[in-house]
């Protein structure tokens, strides 16, 4: 049977293989629309709306990767018989702490954590972008320091 940490870290992996079939989608329909630049009018879309979707598609996987990471990091905390419900700066502080999660990687999360906050908080503060693939290692790496089971 599959341990917890192995299967959190396998979610993220399955918004990756998830993000590359749509990338994979979104070069057969511009193929389509190449052909045919009505072909999304039967369903109330344009060309625009097709562009919008290869702009944001991989910081809308990004807000999705984070969100099976953060899910992943409030399961273990419970799991260790904790009953608070801390801000994310305090869970990934006192995970890291307990786990010894070396200082660099705990930098490298909190960058994609403010980028991610950037994209979903209009208000947030400007955060540097971070791709879907070194996001994605970074919060594999944070995970895999995590106990194996809970």
């Amino acid at each position: 049977m599959q341990k917890k940490r192995e299967q959190r870290i396998e979610r993220m992996q399955r918004v990756m293989r998830e993000y590359h079939t749509a990338l994979v989608a979104l070069n057969m329909l511009g193929e389509l629309l190449a052909q045919n630049p009505s072909a999304l009018n039967t369903r109330r879309l344009s060309p625009n709306d097709f562009k919008n979707l290869r702009r944001n598609l991989e910081t809308t996987f990004l807000v999705r990767l984070f969100a099976e990471f953060e899910s992943g990091l409030r399961d273990l905390w419970s799991g260790l018989g904790r009953s608070t419900v801390p801000k994310m700066l305090g869970l990934l502080a006192s995970l890291a702490a307990v786990r010894a999660v070396p200082a660099t990687a705990v930098r490298h999360v909190h960058d994609v954590r403010l980028f991610r906050n950037a994209l979903v908080h209009e208000e947030a503060e400007h955060a540097p972008p971070v791709t879907l693939s070194e996001a994605t290692r970074r919060l594999q790496y944070f995970f895999s320091r995590m106990p194996a089971d809970w």
